[in-house]
């Protein structure tokens, strides 16, 4: 067992594997520890039920829930903040982005900001 311990480390630090290769591990390895989630956290059921981590929410929590979305959506200070983190990625990715990496990141952050607001709006049509 320590073999194979010592081996991914190695493996890791190596300059021999691609970034692509050593992503393959690290999400390999997180998915065994359940440091991700494999599955949908948030599911709709054919009756329009809300399941949020296996779980049914009765009609109060959904309530709650809706509630608590129409606040994040129409909060000013996430408005703020998604305003700043954009305005710091495109900085990065296209005034500073002297390799890959920092464009690629830059992309993420954009991304990430993107895929948030579109789940907000969706979970606000429910």
């Amino acid at each position: 067992m320590k073999f194979i311990v010592w081996l991914t480390i190695r493996l890791l630090n190596s300059q021999r594997i691609t970034g692509e290769q050593k992503t393959r591990v690290m999400a390999s390895l997180l998915k065994n520890i359940h440091a991700i989630p494999i599955h949908d956290v948030v599911s709709f059921t054919s009756d329009k039920s809300m399941i949020i981590d296996g779980k049914r929410f009765d009609a109060e929590q959904a309530r709650l829930f809706v509630e608590s979305i129409d606040g994040l959506k129409n909060s000013y200070a996430r408005k703020v903040i998604n305003a700043q983190l954009t305005y710091m990625a495109l900085k990065l990715g296209v005034k500073e982005g002297l390799n890959p990496e920092q464009i690629q990141f830059s992309k993420a952050v954009l991304w990430f900001i993107q895929e948030e607001n579109n789940l907000i709006e969706i979970l606000s049509l429910k």
